[in-house]
């Protein structure tokens, strides 16, 4: 923190920003005793007295994307913001900052930070690229806001009965991993979750009918944690699979159709036509993830696709025996 320190109070004036400079003599002198391994007292202007430290958060989502039946599993897509108040970073005595002002803190600075994880995580990554996708600024009465951008791969328990006419419910459990409730306590913003404009154009067959959060706090051996959730209701856009499958498949079984019109003693004509179309539809369902209602729809288009060289066998064979007669 020395080689820091003395690097940041060099001033010029002709060189460099007074503000910028002023900010990081105050966080330079803020931290010169500071541990961030150590929880914050929970002390804030609203509460003078240790407790907990109370975490507001809020999500702002900027897709969804990429659901899996196959896996029970989504990609989300948003920044993470939290607020909380850490007593030791005081500085409203500062004349040079008013009231309530902010300054920020470097990236090669540290404070304590909660240690929030994803329940139901599978994989997950900061984003990195020109720089860090975060930040923390200090307000002058301690409190401190963290943001920060990552992608996450959540597990998601759907129930595909209704399948591709079903809405799932999608959670993002998020809770502090080694705090309980008498340390850490987490709470909504008021504005809680933000759905940026676009974010449903990431989903080609799904769209993102509403959401809303909740808390989800767990009780176990080692204490009660704190937990928060936002549900996320996906309902399935039923014209894309109106256009991908059930057109098709319908067109297909009008196809085979038409050999009722060709003349029976055709065979090269008849036969082929009602195969063709046969082992296109077996191709076509076994090209999809398929769930229920939509193999029902599929088999049965299968049985009448069957029928029909059920029906040309039928007549073959009765003619036949009608001309060994």
């Amino acid at each position: 923190m020395k080689i820091s320190f003395s690097k940041r109070t060099a001033f010029n004036r002709h060189t460099t920003n007074y503000r910028a400079w002023r900010e990081q003599m105050t966080v330079c002198d803020l931290l010169e005793n500071y541990d961030p391994a150590v929880r914050p007292s929970g002390r804030s202007p609203l509460q003078d007295q240790k407790g907990p430290v109370i975490v507001t958060t809020s999500l702002i989502i900027a897709s969804i994307s990429a659901v899996s039946e196959r896996n029970m599993e989504f990609v989300a897509q948003f920044r993470l913001r939290q607020e909380w108040f850490d007593d030791r970073l005081r500085f409203s005595e500062q004349g040079e900052f008013r009231k309530m002002d902010y300054i920020h803190v470097a990236r090669d600075q540290s404070l304590w930070t909660p240690d929030t994880f994803f329940q139901n995580e599978r994989n997950g990554w900061y984003h990195m690229l020109d720089h860090e996708n975060k930040f923390m600024k200090i307000r002058s009465d301690g409190k401190v806001i963290y943001s920060r951008r990552l992608t996450l791969i959540l597990a998601c328990n759907m129930n595909l009965v209704r399948y591709p006419m079903d809405v799932q419910e999608c959670l993002i459990d998020f809770a502090s991993y080694a705090y309980t409730t008498s340390d850490i306590i987490y709470k909504w913003h008021l504005i809680g979750i933000t759905i940026e404009e676009g974010a449903n154009g990431a989903l080609p067959n799904f769209e993102i009918s509403s959401y809303k959060n909740s808390t989800c706090d767990s009780v176990t051996n080692t204490g009660t944690y704190s937990c928060m959730r936002v549900k996320l209701k996906l309902s399935r856009v039923f014209s894309f699979f109106l256009l991908q499958l059930y057109i098709p498949s319908s067109m297909l079984v009008a196809v085979s159709w038409v050999s009722y019109w060709i003349d029976w003693k055709s065979t090269a004509a008849r036969v082929p036509l009602a195969i063709v179309t046969l082992l296109t539809m077996i191709t076509q369902s076994h090209g999809n993830l398929l769930h229920y209602l939509l193999h029902y729809y599929l088999y049965y288009s299968i049985i009448a696709l069957l029928l029909v060289l059920l029906y040309y066998s039928i007549i073959t064979c009765c003619y036949c025996n009608m001309v060994v007669v």
